[in-house]
């Protein structure tokens, strides 16, 4: 299981195919993603189609390409334990896919210290 570290920033990419595995235009469509650690903290992060999203968090490409930021300020909110990455994606005529669930460990970084002196 990957470990992510509280406080870093997390990115996360990912080719997304259709059904002939082909990759899918993700230009035109909502994506949205969260994060749920074990003490029920959830993050999220969406595209610009979506209400308050933006596409410093999450870009969609022609080719298929889905580019995830959760960046250090959020993430430094999670609990240290198991954690659970579910991204959707929904369509201009309101269909909707999930299309990653994935599990992650959370865990509290060791450097603390901002100069090495």
């Amino acid at each position: 299981m990957q470990t992510l570290i509280i406080g870093d920033t997390w990115e996360f990419e990912y080719l997304i195919t259709d059904k002939q595995g082909q990759a899918l235009d993700l230009t035109s469509f909502a994506i949205r993603a969260s994060i749920l650690d074990s003490a029920s903290t959830l993050l999220k992060i969406g595209s610009k189609e979506v209400s308050g999203g933006s596409d410093e968090q999450i870009t969609g490409t022609s080719d298929g390409k889905l580019n995830l930021e959760f960046p250090a300020g959020k993430t430094s909110t999670t609990k240290q334990g198991s954690a659970q990455l579910e991204v959707e994606i929904t369509s201009g005529e309101g269909k909707r896919y999930t299309i990653v669930q994935d599990s992650y460990l959370i865990a509290k970084g060791i450097i603390t210290w901002q100069n090495a002196v």
